[in-house]
């Protein structure tokens, strides 16, 4: 055979096997497709229908209220447009649970608010961050709802607190109450970290009100204005994605905390290394409070340190000095002070009481309970309720909505106060 024949044959070979290649390939890639169109897909829809359905009734995802940007008043409070009562789930398979109710000013309460003119009893407000807000505790068993048993038709109690607010965060809200509602007493419920991260330099929220550290007086530096993430209230509409954010924290922040590492202990360590500034904004915030506030009877409380499961409070001797700090600085300023670590520490010992949750440190219905009682007793004490004329006072147990017998997280009965 000749050179050129037997370059043509081999071409004609070569071209052959390529054709044949591409034949395999292409019925091989048509294969992958109708296995992924057939198989793949229809599986991984399925399983994601299952994961919803799992996730809204075997272990309910948590539900949160959204937020909304009050332009007016320049402050974060949830919004009434959207979705006004949910369920907060946490722990595992989501076993605890507890409902939450947006009122008509976009605060976690069980009843709506009034304003002045329409109200006729004058007001008791409280005022904080997530202890307050309450989503871990039914929204009829929160602190307000309690006092509001307690005290009975002779004034009324409204609640806002807020996740993450600082105690200069409460002087902003402090303006909103005051013109809005006109309360005739203001509680603000402290916890040890509203005091660092009132401070800018320390540690920054934007969409909050902090002041800045400044050589003569601190300087408030006012919240950026919110945008909710579209994207994310979307994905938010899934309970599957819920879960894994909200229950089971699978996000970049969890990821950064955990990688901080930072505990109750860090935190109360932090502040005691910039004790001087800590003091110099506290003061200034509460002396703020109070000119802003000059006619209201104003009280200051701070939330106890949390038992461990020996019953000790290995952060409370750390803690001490702030608890010192809010009850002073309201003395100076003619600021009454409720001290809450008495009451949690005797019921703790009388009854053995847990305020917590192994999985959450905010208050139970019990801690949210034993508050109430305290600051209804200083109420009381103070002259602000008539001891002849409120319930709590002549009711060993407080009565609830009907009259049914309130009764706290372990089944025992709401005790009233005694000053």
């Amino acid at each position: 055979m000749r050179p050129w024949a037997r370059r043509a044959l081999l071409r004609r070979a070569i071209a052959a096997q390529e054709s044949t290649e591409q034949r395999l390939r292409g019925a091989m890639f048509r294969s992958v497709v109708k296995h992924v169109l057939l198989l793949t897909v229809p599986t991984l829809i399925f399983c994601l229908v299952a994961a919803e359905i799992f996730f809204r009734t075997v272990a309910p995802a948590c539900e949160t209220p959204l937020m909304a940007f009050d332009r007016a008043h320049r402050m974060l409070r949830f919004d009434v447009e959207s979705r006004r009562d949910g369920v907060f789930t946490f722990g595992n398979f989501a076993r605890h649970r507890s409902r939450w109710r947006v009122n008509n000013e976009g605060w976690n309460c069980a009843v709506d608010y009034e304003t002045p003119r329409a109200r006729r009893q004058p007001l008791i407000a409280l005022i904080g961050d997530s202890f307050v807000e309450g989503l871990q505790v039914d929204v009829d068993r929160h602190m307000d709802a309690v006092l509001r048993s307690l005290i009975g038709p002779t004034h009324d109690v409204y609640a806002f607190g807020i996740s993450g607010a600082p105690l200069s965060q409460y002087l902003l809200m402090s303006r909103y109450v005051a013109a809005r509602f006109d309360p005739s007493v203001l509680v603000f419920v402290i916890v040890h970290n509203d005091f660092t991260e009132s401070i800018r330099e320390l540690e920054p929220k934007p969409l909050l009100l902090q002041v800045s550290l400044k050589p003569d007086t601190p300087e408030e530096v006012p919240p950026v204005e919110y945008h909710p993430n579209r994207w994310r209230r979307l994905l938010g509409r899934s309970a599957g994605v819920r879960f894994f954010y909200l229950n089971a924290g699978v996000s970049m922040r969890k990821f950064r905390t955990l990688a901080r590492r930072r505990t109750v202990a860090d935190e109360l360590d932090q502040a005691f290394e910039h004790r001087e500034e800590i003091h110099r904004v506290t003061r200034h915030l509460v002396g703020l409070i109070r000119a802003e506030n000059p006619t209201r009877r104003i009280i200051f409380t701070m939330v106890p340190e949390r038992f461990d499961a020996s019953g000790e409070r290995p952060d409370a001797a750390r803690a001490a000095w702030l608890h010192d700090l809010i009850r002073d600085a309201a003395a100076e300023r003619s600021c009454d002070f409720v001290d809450l670590n008495a009451a949690f520490l005797a019921r703790y010992r009388e009854e053995g009481a847990r305020f917590d949750f192994d999985e959450d440190a905010h208050w139970n219905a019990t801690g949210q309970e034993t508050a109430a009682r305290e600051i209804y007793a200083k109420l009381l004490a103070m002259g602000v309720l008539d001891s002849g004329r409120n319930r709590g006072a002549s009711s060993e147990e407080p009565a609830g909505p009907g009259g049914a017998i309130m009764t706290s997280a372990d089944g025992h009965p709401l005790r009233a106060a005694r000053p």
